[in-house]
């Protein structure tokens, strides 16, 4: 980062503390269509129509006058979307760094190339294996052999072309790939990948026509992780410390908590629609990808003179303090729990100087 992203993030953070909506990052749901149907997740589900490249020109500009740092594109599977490329550059265009993650299976290297090119500051693959038939367990319709195709043609074209993206990789821990987080370090290493992380399967919102083999109560046996299942927690934590991720150590640490119930679950502060929040595939603001509860419709006309005034209102400070306090009950999900713990330690500048030293000497 530059001198000019540390003031910036230094001027929203200082917002986010005083209460005030200053997102550090905004996720955006660009499209909820998608090649894959993979069973821990709803939003292939969905039948949202995709919203026009002016509608999204307009959702990219209202988010950067919040003064945005970063926009995070998932869906669904954002390349299935044509102006995908588009969006990249908008998004940067705008001022805003601009993620991405996709499953791998549907990129070619002439449309990495575009991405690359149109600025996108970070790509995160999804990988849960180092073999196929674990990757592709629940990840069903999605490709093993075509996502590490992806990976190793990223890696390449970013040391041909010294483009500045960022490749990396999230793995979703079921009862099924634990064992397997040794490998899949070794596996992502071996194709020059620096930066991945390992997340813990955890319940979204979801259709019981989707998920209609389970119920509210059965969903984390299915994968592994319940209260009964203390060894597999234990286990999860042991392996991923071993394996070098870029899990932040308490959150690592953490994972057993949440699914246990305890209350140090939730004693992390929140930082949901202060520093954070989602935006789903319709624009209606949401406080994260858990908590289904919009604010409203960043496109709607009342908000065009000021975006930001959907979260001055009565109802939105008092869900602010809420979250904060973790009624949600807390945070498995390593994207949510890991900016939190980031902004915390900012008010630590021992913390921070590590966590600062571990990124950069990646």
């Amino acid at each position: 980062m530059n001198v000019g992203d540390v003031v910036q993030l230094s001027r929203q953070a200082t917002k986010a503390f005083l209460w005030r909506t200053a997102p550090l990052e905004v996720g955006w749901d660009v499209t909820y269509r998608c090649n894959a149907r993979c069973t821990y997740c709803t939003n292939w589900t969905s039948h949202h129509p995709i919203m026009p490249l002016d509608q999204a020109e307009k959702l990219i500009e209202r988010v950067a006058r919040l003064g945005t740092f970063q926009v995070s594109l998932s869906g669904g599977e954002p390349l299935t979307r044509k102006d995908i490329v588009e969006i990249v550059r908008a998004v940067r265009q705008a001022g805003m760094r601009c993620a991405l993650v996709s499953n791998g299976s549907l990129g070619r290297e002439a449309l990495y190339r575009e991405l690359m090119e149109a600025g996108l500051s970070t790509l995160v693959f999804s990988l849960d294996g180092a073999t196929p038939e674990t990757h592709e367990r629940f990840r069903h319709g999605t490709s093993f052999e075509k996502l590490i195709a992806s990976i190793r043609t990223c890696e390449r074209l970013i040391a041909e072309y010294g483009y500045p993206t960022r490749i990396a990789t999230n793995t979703v821990l079921t009862n099924s790939n634990v064992e397997e987080i040794p490998k899949i370090a070794e596996l992502v290493r071996s194709l020059g990948v620096k930066d991945f992380k390992f997340q813990p399967v955890w319940r979204q919102h979801y259709t019981r026509e989707h998920l209609a083999h389970l119920t509210g109560d059965d969903f984390n046996d299915v994968y592994g992780f319940t209260q009964d299942n203390e060894p597999l927690l234990a286990r999860a934590v042991e392996l991923i410390r071993e394996a070098g991720s870029s899990n932040h150590p308490d959150f690592t640490d953490r994972i057993p908590d949440f699914y246990l119930g305890t209350e140090r679950a939730k004693e992390l502060p929140c930082y949901a629609l202060r520093a954070f929040f989602s935006i789903d595939a319709d624009g209606n603001v949401m406080p994260c990808g858990k908590v289904q509860h919009p604010l409203g419709n960043i496109l709607d006309d009342v908000w065009e003179k000021d975006p930001g005034a959907m979260f001055e209102t009565p109802e939105a400070k008092s869900l602010m303090r809420e979250l904060a306090h973790q009624s949600c009950g807390g945070c498995a999900a390593v994207a949510y729990m890991e900016r939190n713990m980031l902004m915390e330690s900012i008010k630590s500048p021992r913390k921070l100087a590590q966590i600062v030293a571990k990124r950069v000497t990646r």
